[in-house]
């Protein structure tokens, strides 16, 4: 979906192009409201994210996109259902679970029934096993497949409609870029740190070899050469680092590369008759498949992602 498709959109749900206009500026003061960063100090710094915000709002819809769902989230349903039972070993691994999510699932305000909804994640972690594979009368042992599990599944945004988790999910998604951002800040900060540290001691000996010129060495001149080098990146970071300007560009930044910093694909798994979960080739006993999303910001861990719903009064204890 592009830019304009989804300005189009946003426009026939709010009414006219001032409603959009301003719930694109009501993420953004909800934003800088949950990161309390400089980014209030800047100058119009609301105009200036409007349209890097808006470009992003169109990424990250497309990425929820990519999630499959819902799925029902029934441990009766466990034995016929291929993603719950890539998900949770036995029903009652999956009661217990869900009993766990209680708290997370009381929707404030709801009565006690209805039907939810939310985001499903947990981590993918892969490993290498090694099977045997029957073809006919040929017989292959310890052939390597991709094997995966699911850890520290967990449920996100529970609401009473399916939009109202969609529209949580994409808040999340630039809450995440903003906070990367504001991390990354700190990262340069300590940059700046040991670059000073290493500017004294450039600094100490170029000095010294100048005072005495038979004393000058490899060392010493390769000091004198990268002398230049950190006093630019230091500069650089001066302005970049403490300013309110600079973490509204560096924000500006990575909200313009949010492609990049959050990778989404569709993935399918196969369940084996052995109860291992696969994305390679299902071999000749798989019971069936299912189509669950991975995605990863960058630098983190993969994650998988299903949207769910269930009945309050039956899924969770009263």
């Amino acid at each position: 979906m592009g830019q304009w498709h989804w300005w189009s959109s946003l426009r026939q749900r709010f009414g006219g192009a001032s409603q959009a206009q301003r719930a694109v500026m009501d993420e953004i003061d909800r934003i800088a409201a949950e990161t309390k960063s400089k980014l209030l100090w800047a100058k119009r710094y609301r105009r200036r994210l409007a349209a890097p915000l808006t470009q992003a709002l169109a990424v990250a819809r497309q990425i929820v996109e990519q999630i499959p769902g819902p799925t029902a989230l029934d441990p009766d349903s466990w034995q016929t259902d291929i993603a719950l039972r890539s998900l949770f070993v036995t029903p009652q691994e999956m009661r217990a679970w869900l009993g766990s999510q209680s708290a997370a699932t009381t929707l404030e305000g709801a009565n006690g029934g209805g039907t939810r909804f939310a985001l499903l994640v947990g981590r993918h972690h892969r490993h290498q096993i090694f099977v045997t594979e029957q073809n006919g009368e040929i017989v292959r042992r310890d052939v390597p497949r991709q094997a995966s599990s699911f850890e520290a599944l967990r449920l996100m945004a529970p609401a009473a409609e399916l939009e109202t988790v969609r529209t949580e999910v994409i808040h999340r998604i630039l809450l995440t870029v903003f906070l990367q951002a504001l991390d990354s800040i700190t990262q340069l900060k300590e940059d700046r740190e040991r670059l000073q540290q290493e500017h004294e001691l450039l600094e100490f000996l170029v000095h010294t070899t100048a005072r005495d010129a038979e004393k000058v060495d490899a060392a010493a001149r390769a000091a004198a050469d990268t002398l230049p080098e950190v006093n630019r990146r230091l500069d650089e970071l001066e302005q970049d680092v403490e300013s309110p300007e600079g973490q509204l560009a560096h924000i500006i930044s990575a909200l313009k590369d949010l492609a990049n910093r959050v990778r989404i694909k569709q993935v399918v798994f196969h369940l084996n008759g052995a109860g291992t979960l696969v994305s390679t080739h299902p071999g000749n006993d798989s019971l069936g498949s299912c189509t669950l999303a991975e995605y990863h910001f960058d630098g983190q861990k993969p994650h998988v992602a299903l949207w769910v719903k269930f009945q309050r009064e039956t899924v969770l204890p009263p």
